[in-house]
């Protein structure tokens, strides 16, 4: 017998356009935008309604209360644009303990330096931060601390933040 028989022929690893595009996107992105990919639906919807919000207003300052109804207007512009799969966005921004869970992500998002909250939402009392955004305070004022560009230059190719508008100029 003869060893050529008995060998497998080796395949060599190929260079996709993918794979040129990743390794693009891995070597211009910064650590914040690799964290900003990193987050939470809840937080990236909260996000889009913050980023909506300056977009609309121009001032980069926001209460909690416009913010939370600045994503029930993006879920229902995302349902009459993509129909079903995006009902079920509507229904998961809508459900009380999302909305709760919004809150919750503004603090989470505070804490990781991204925003900054002041008024009541900053003020811990003996129940905690967490407390106070589930007893409907809407009057907290919410500041973006990072650019807006970063936000969008993180979620450029991001399926879930296209969905709700983040990543492109509209």
């Amino acid at each position: 017998m003869s060893r050529k028989s008995s060998r497998q022929p080796v395949t060599l690893p190929r260079v996709t356009i993918a794979t040129i595009k990743q390794a693009i996107q891995e070597a211009t992105s910064t650590p914040l935008q690799q964290s900003l990919r990193c987050l939470p639906l809840a937080a990236k919807v909260f996000l889009s309604g913050l980023l909506a919000r300056v977009r609309r207003t121009g001032i980069t300052e926001s209460a909690l209360g416009d913010i939370l109804d600045e994503t029930k207007r993006i879920s229902d512009g995302a349902i009459a644009v993509t129909g079903a799969a995006s009902a079920v966005l509507k229904e998961y921004i809508l459900s009380q303990s999302r909305v709760h869970a919004m809150g919750f992500a503004a603090v989470e998002l505070m804490n990781t330096g991204i925003l900054a909250l002041e008024g009541e939402l900053g003020i811990k009392n003996g129940y905690g931060m967490g407390y106070a955004l589930g007893k409907g305070n809407r009057s907290g004022k919410v500041r973006l601390r990072i650019a807006p560009e970063d936000v969008k230059a993180a979620f450029r190719d991001d399926a879930e933040a296209k969905m709700l508008g983040i990543g492109y100029e509209c």
